[in-house]
């Protein structure tokens, strides 16, 4: 009951929110309009009693008030329904934003790869919009009930037997919320399904994949696959339908046969004189908005559950974000790093399996220095970046920053005092000069200062080349954006990462995967040259490079070899090479092939 109230609370209070003009007017209207039908009835029994007993006054006054019910309900209906279609854009727009927010405040990453979140969350993509909807629509559910109660009211005056007919709507109510439920288990089993056909939806239609998808003439293949597991989906949301209609189906019959015996009591009734004229008519048109009322419920009441179930997802959702949100206990990270980073007997798997990725890592990257890292696929190294900004929290071990544990580090601060290129960059479709500046978006209005990050990052060229310099739009989602080659957009992402002049902590994973080895070199040289400069050293700064490429980080200070086993090896180059271990190995069959 209370997730029930919990609920209710949300559809309303988000259409408050979204716009409380609108919302107060749509309550309004909807107020006329759900009154309008009940005044009306009552009048006209008003309207036939006049004529019958000859009273012209009466007539004339029921005459006037009932066109004064009918245009105030047309104008409330009208009004209404202009009203609904901007509220519902408002709500939708403002359950977009929050599901937005609220997964993007969850600290680390790892529930991004558990199958349960990624389901919930392919549920709530798609459902912004019908939980717009039927956050106004809740309220129709009060005013329903409002004028259902009026309506028993009048029809007590009448005859008590005719009590049963809204009782009967009861049964109604129950199947709809069995309907309703039988619906939402459905969605909920195909979101598998959904979720795996969006993906080869995306595979076959965007531009990342399109030259693989083309050369390798899967296009059929995707299309077949994505029709098999919308064919699955469909069967199962099908057959849930089919159920949901047969248990309302059947309650609706039950009230309609109950409806038909109430009309002809009344009829009966009116035969033999036991009631008059006036009383009929009004019972015959209070029955027929009974009829009305209850068809109205019963669709109100499927929104609001439909809503509800909806809002379970969202309220999950919110619960999530604020368990796994920021410690309120968590302490600042330091200014400036004096030591470094520690890192002592760390192991880490990812969510549902038992399998180290790391085991048993000990490190210390000392303050100011550049530090390699260098390794085979698979060694662990951008899991180990991940566990340095805290994406992942070790499953054994600590991290200590300057002697401070990490995980009682406040992420977000930690996260805003470090800098990172990814090996998978992002690829924002912004202006030159935005897609450069979000990397600290305190100066992304500062052209200086993104020329500055540009020029570490080697895609200074670029304002050159590009038609309109920093103002030019890339990618396809600009009509005319620039398309930039894989190099150059890895070239942008690099220079995002040199926005922050005085992060604690660079990371650079695999940051020239799609640079040639000379213009690796070239970049990682810049880079060290940086990360010795005056504000990088007053930081102790400390500039991770991560690289399947040994030739190109002989300039670090510190080289730490990855394998199975952990650290396999620590060292400058000369001393790993002296050392005549795995490095040297790898590093001569690197060299021999550009021999």
């Amino acid at each position: 009951m209370r997730e029930l109230r919990r609920g209710f609370a949300t559809l309303l209070s988000t259409a408050w929110r979204a716009d409380r003009r609108r919302f107060v007017t749509y309550i309004a209207m909807i107020s006329v309009w759900q009154i309008a039908p009940l005044a009306g009835a009552v009048l006209v029994r008003v309207l036939i009693d006049g004529v019958t007993n000859r009273h012209h006054t009466q007539v004339t006054a029921a005459a006037v008030l009932l066109g004064v019910v009918a245009a105030a309900g047309f104008v409330a209906a009208r009004a209404r329904s202009r009203t609904i279609h901007v509220l519902i854009e408002k709500c939708t727009e403002s359950f977009d934003r929050r599901i937005m927010a609220l997964s993007t405040s969850v600290v680390d990453i790892g529930h991004l790869e558990q199958p349960e979140y990624l389901d919930k969350l392919e549920q709530l993509r798609f459902q912004p919009y019908a939980l717009g909807l039927n956050s106004p629509h809740s309220s129709v559910l009060i005013w329903g009930t409002v004028q259902a109660t009026l309506i028993v009211a009048v029809l007590v005056t009448i005859t008590p037997l005719l009590l049963v007919l809204p009782l009967v709507s009861v049964p109604g109510l129950w199947a709809v919320r069995k309907a309703e439920s039988i619906r939402q288990r459905a969605f909920e089993t195909v979101s598998v399904q959904r979720r795996q056909a969006n993906h080869f939806f995306e595979l076959a239609t965007g531009a990342g994949r399109a030259e693989e998808v083309r050369t390798l003439r899967i296009e059929s293949a995707l299309v077949a696959r994505h029709d098999e597991e919308w064919a699955a989906a469909d069967a199962s949301m099908i057959a849930g339908e089919i159920r949901a209609a047969v248990v309302g189906v059947g309650a609706r019959l039950v009230f309609a046969a109950f409806y038909m015996g109430a009309i002809a009591l009344v009829v009966e009734q009116g035969i033999h004189g036991h009631l008059g004229i006036g009383q009929v008519v009004l019972t015959v048109v209070l029955a027929g908005l009974v009829n009305q009322q209850v068809l109205q419920i019963l669709d109100s009441v499927s929104r609001v559950l439909t809503g509800l179930d909806m809002v379970k997802r969202f309220l999950w959702l919110v619960d999530y974000a604020h368990d796994h949100g920021p410690r309120p206990d968590v302490q600042a990270p330091p200014s400036s790093l004096a030591d470094g980073i520690t890192i002592t007997d760390v192991s880490f798997h990812y969510p549902h399996s038992d399998t180290d990725v790391l085991r048993d890592v000990n490190l210390h990257l000392p303050a100011g220095s550049v530090v390699a890292i260098v390794g085979d696929n698979g060694a662990g190294k951008t899991t180990l970046v991940k566990l340095l900004t805290a994406m992942y929290r070790p499953t054994g071990g600590e991290i200590t920053i300057d002697g401070a544990d990490l995980t009682n580090i406040d992420p977000v601060a930690w996260r805003q005092a470090t800098t990172a290129a990814f090996q998978d960059f992002a690829r924002f479709e912004l202006l030159l000069g935005e897609s450069v500046g979000v990397g600290d978006l305190i100066d992304i209005e500062d052209a200086n200062a993104v020329r500055a990050a540009m020029r570490e990052g080697g895609a200074e060229p670029l304002e050159t080349l590009l038609p309109d310099g920093l103002t030019t739009a890339l990618g396809a989602s600009f009509d005319g954006g620039a398309q930039l080659s894989g190099g150059q957009w890895q070239k942008v992402a690099l220079s995002r990462a040199m926005m922050r002049t005085e992060p604690l902590l660079i990371v650079l994973d695999e940051p020239t995967a799609s640079l040639d080895p000379a213009a690796e070199r070239d970049l990682f040289a810049r880079y060290a040259a940086a990360a010795r400069r005056e504000s990088i050293r007053r930081a102790g700064s400390i500039t991770l490079l991560v690289s399947h490429r040994f030739s190109t980080v002989r300039m670090a200070d510190l080289i730490v070899v990855l394998g199975e086993r952990g650290v396999i090896e620590t060292g400058t180059h000369d001393e790993l090479i002296a050392g005549n271990g795995v490095y040297a190995e790898l590093f001569n069959l690197q060299a021999a092939g550009y021999r």
